[in-house]
């Protein structure tokens, strides 16, 4: 039964997280939100990242970023895992305490810092732009044939603490140590 639960969940994550950006009625920032929501369903955090166990989960954006409003309305009434989910605005300098999924442009600068505070902390961060390895989150948005996909970067996930389910990592783009 647990092996039938795995498949259906692969595959209706991957119908779900590869939604075409053409389709009506959706944008890139739409489907980029129901990633960062989703998202949540396939990490294990360590159990100190949650103050206690029915506390929220937190997602951080950058208080000017356009996803907010599309997020906002993605996990309104939301629960993830036993967890109901909070978006957070950041500012540049704020703590990254209680985040437990950081999405950030790290072609700007305060993306790039909020990416430098996050290091070593149980927090899964998520990137998008054209940027090198080196300034990619555990995760990382590309569109690849018109199409909003993902990368996985394992080796960053550790070092944040972080376990990506399989279910996670089979719809990768790509998956590899990298960064």
């Amino acid at each position: 039964m647990s092996r039938v639960r795995t498949i259906c969940a692969v595959l209706l994550l991957g119908l779900v997280l590869a939604v075409p950006v053409h389709a009506q009625n959706i944008t890139v920032t739409s489907v980029k939100a129901t990633y960062l929501y989703k998202f949540g369903l396939y990490v294990e955090w360590p159990t100190e990242a949650f103050a206690q166990p029915a506390a929220p989960l937190v997602i951080g954006v950058s208080e000017t970023d356009s996803i907010v409003p599309d997020l906002r309305a993605i996990t309104a009434a939301g629960n993830v895992n036993g967890h109901p989910v909070v978006v957070r605005l950041l500012k540049p300098g704020d703590s990254l305490r209680g985040v437990h999924i950081l999405y950030l442009d790290t072609q700007s600068e305060t993306g790039r810092a909020l990416l430098m505070a996050a290091q070593g902390l149980p927090i899964l961060t998520v990137t998008d732009g054209e940027v090198p390895d080196w300034r990619k989150g555990a995760l990382h948005f590309v569109i690849e044939n018109g199409r909003v996909r993902f990368e996985a970067f394992l080796t960053v996930a550790a070092r944040q603490h972080l376990q990506l389910g399989t279910q996670l990592i089979k719809v990768a783009l790509n998956a590899s140590g990298g960064s």
